[in-house]
């Protein structure tokens, strides 16, 4: 490409970087106030959901980033190694790989200040499981008992509630599996 090309291919782009810039800003003329009300908004900037911001039915990148900055899961990752750190969990205890008990934190709570409790991940599990609500990733919640009754493979639900998850209090509930999976703690990430 000769130099006098390369240099208006260089002035054009950092002029539509100025431009991009200012249109950006804010100095009081179209773009609003500039004032916000912080408490009452949520800003984040990323690419167009496909579905409606429900955990379970966000399954693609637009979705997923958003509903991970909004809510907390039982874990997440350590970005610096992958490792598995407690979110909402205080602990996740198995001696077989099969029957997870968990203990939730105390303290925590929805953003309307309702108290966060055991029977509310068992009844979005539940909800999420259950094909009547559409929920694109209602398989993930397949390794559960009583999946099959929740969501089968055909014909009707028996049931709406899949017999392995069971609340003991506010703050405790076991997951029982219909077989071993050893990276179960790790879906919870998901």
């Amino acid at each position: 490409m000769p130099v006098a090309a390369r240099a208006r291919l260089v002035l054009a782009a950092a002029t539509s970087v100025v431009l991009v810039a200012t249109g950006c800003g804010s100095s009081g003329g179209g773009g609003g106030n500039g004032s916000s009300d912080a408490g009452k908004t949520f800003s984040y900037q990323s690419n167009e959901p496909q579905n409606p911001l429900q955990p379970a039915n966000a399954n693609e990148v637009g979705g997923g980033r958003i509903i991970q900055n909004l809510f907390k899961g039982l874990v997440d990752y350590d970005p610096s190694n992958a490792k598995i750190r407690m979110q909402v969990a205080d602990k996740i205890d198995t001696s077989d790989s099969q029957t997870f008990t968990i203990t939730l934190k105390d303290g925590w709570k929805f953003h309307d200040g309702t108290p966060v409790h055991a029977k509310n991940f068992v009844d979005a599990w539940n909800w999420g499981a259950n094909p009547a609500n559409a929920q694109i990733n209602s398989s993930w919640f397949s390794d559960i008992e009583g999946y099959q009754d929740v969501h089968p493979a055909t014909g009707k639900a028996t049931t709406d509630k899949m017999s392995g998850l069971t609340v003991t209090d506010d703050l405790h509930f076991t997951v029982k599996l219909s077989h071993k999976v050893s990276y179960f703690e790790y879906k919870l990430g998901y």
